[in-house]
């Protein structure tokens, strides 16, 4: 939902802005609609609101309407996800299943050091979880730099998924 989202774009706006070195293209996939108050109330399009966050930047964008149906192959087609988390309280206690979600697409992902993040992450032996915007560039950056260390993280995540998540598991 983009409902109450703002803050986390503007958060991926300040990451990304801080990484130069790469041409980036984000993809958000979300509702095309954005109501300011209880989902329902002040509506704008979503489209208008991250043009207006990312303008003035590097980074281009494309807004996709969420359907089940066609998150997979957008994602598929991007080399990593970013998962930043606002410092609230209550969006500090999410689990980790939009973690687990992309690493079943094969996706690396770099994450808020949130709990449920942190510890999935120190299951597979992997630190891609960030405190700040030095760990965000930092983290990022060598994603992007390196196919070997995706690879490598994506072998850990898929071993993680197939002892943790696989049908007999579940």
């Amino acid at each position: 939902l983009s409902n109450g989202n703002i803050s986390i774009f503007k958060e991926i706006r300040t990451i990304l802005s801080e990484i130069p070195e790469f041409k980036i293209k984000i993809h958000f996939i979300t509702d095309p609609e954005y109501y300011f108050i209880g989902g329902k109330l002040f509506q704008q399009p979503t489209y208008s609101i991250l043009k207006r966050i990312f303008h003035k930047t590097n980074i281009s964008f494309h807004l996709y309407d969420w359907n089940p149906v066609t998150f997979s192959s957008i994602a598929i087609s991007c080399d990593m996800a970013i998962i930043p988390i606002p410092k609230n309280a209550i969006m500090q206690l999410k689990p980790e299943n939009k973690l687990l979600l992309f690493w079943s697409l094969g996706l690396p992902v770099v994450t808020s050091n949130i709990p449920s993040y942190r510890r999935v992450m120190n299951d597979i032996t992997e630190t891609y979880t960030c405190s700040n915007l030095f760990e965000w560039k930092n983290k990022i950056s060598e994603l992007g730099s390196s196919l070997k260390k995706r690879e490598k993280y994506m072998q850990s995540a898929d071993h993680y998924l197939k002892s943790h998540y696989s049908e007999d598991e579940i």
